[in-house]
């Protein structure tokens, strides 16, 4: 399986000449992609529906995968999971978008997102987004912040404790982890080693912010 061919970017048709034109019998391929607009993504890697076994276009989660995903995010939202208005604002203000609820979910489980306060959260990801960033203006950390993004961000591989440390002015092994913690749910640790949760989060960023620090 090949996951998120969307954000294969380095060159428009890379899988040609990686895939076969045709698979030896016995051998499924299933590959995924993100819907942005009209636009098919297929031809620019080199693929058409055509060539295609089966193509199918997957829809947002509805209502009810948003409960279910409530009651598997704990917490606070494992009690509002049963709460038909609350999750059917849920599914309002997120259209069904599995990436945006993932945030929304976090925020119920850790009780910062409830009923008196579902009225402010904006619709669609990139009005929460603006949000989310425009509180951590308010923290005094931000300059050290925006320069993890913005190194992050103009780095091709993750980068280590250790890179970010000796990049940042003032960043330090005592107050690392304080200093990330507001930006850590925009940020995949594997191995160690930080990049952005999803290529989602690295358009938004590089749309707030110049491509290397400050």
């Amino acid at each position: 399986m090949l996951d998120a061919i969307d954000e294969m970017g380095r060159h428009p048709n890379e899988l040609l000449g990686v895939l076969p034109y045709r698979l030896p019998p016995g051998l499924v391929m299933v590959l995924s992609a993100r819907t942005q607009g009209d636009r098919c993504y297929l031809s620019e890697v080199g693929l058409s529906r055509a060539g295609m076994s089966v193509s199918l276009t997957l829809p947002g989660l509805d209502e009810s995968a948003i409960a279910e995903l409530m009651r598997l995010a704990g917490g606070a939202a494992r009690r509002l999971a049963d709460d038909g208005a609350f999750v059917a604002d849920l599914h309002a203000i997120s259209g069904g978008d599995p990436f945006y609820l993932r945030f929304l979910a976090e925020d119920v489980a850790k009780g910062i997102l409830d009923r008196s306060t579902i009225e402010r959260i904006p619709s669609g990801l990139t009005g929460y987004l603006d949000e989310q960033f425009a509180q951590l203006a308010a923290s005094a950390n931000l300059r050290q912040q925006q320069e993890i993004i913005a190194l992050i961000l103009a780095s091709d591989q993750a980068l280590s404790r250790y890179d970010l440390i000796a990049n940042v002015d003032g960043l330090n092994w005592l107050n690392f982890d304080s200093i990330v913690a507001d930006i850590h749910r925009f940020l995949l640790v594997f191995d160690n080693k930080y990049s952005f949760c999803h290529d989602r989060i690295r358009e938004y960023c590089a749309s707030k912010l110049p491509p290397g620090p400050r």
